[in-house]
């Protein structure tokens, strides 16, 4: 089976976004013309950030896998093996290594996948 390089759920139409959603857009300085791109880039960034290289600060994201989202959004395959397994051993020494590892912040993808299993 053939795995599709660029993402097939259509965006939003710049348009029809809100006058929040487009005042970052013009804040950052992000012409037209690249506002679908990044707007698809950051949602990536964050995807990668909460579920593939989980870190304990909820809701920030990196700005070092920008990069990673934008070659994503450009339909490039990237490799996050690497990263996610490192994560895992990070969060898995994490857990180890707190005095009450029940209510550690540490996860990792198993905790995701317990979760929808569930």
């Amino acid at each position: 089976m053939r795995v599709p390089r660029k993402p097939q759920k259509a965006i939003p139409n710049p348009s029809d976004w809100s006058e929040e959603k487009l005042g970052a857009f013009v804040e950052l300085g992000v012409e037209n013309i690249y506002r679908e791109k990044t707007y698809m880039a950051t949602l990536i960034s964050y995807w990668i950030c909460v579920f593939a290289l989980h870190i304990c600060e909820v809701g920030l994201i990196r700005p070092g896998t920008f990069m990673t989202a934008s070659l994503i959004t450009e339909g490039i395959r990237v490799c996050l093996a690497v990263p996610v397994l490192a994560s895992i051993y990070r969060s898995l020494n994490g857990i180890e290594n707190s005095s009450q590892p029940g209510k550690s912040c540490h996860a990792f993808l198993a905790h995701y996948g317990h979760v929808w299993l569930a």
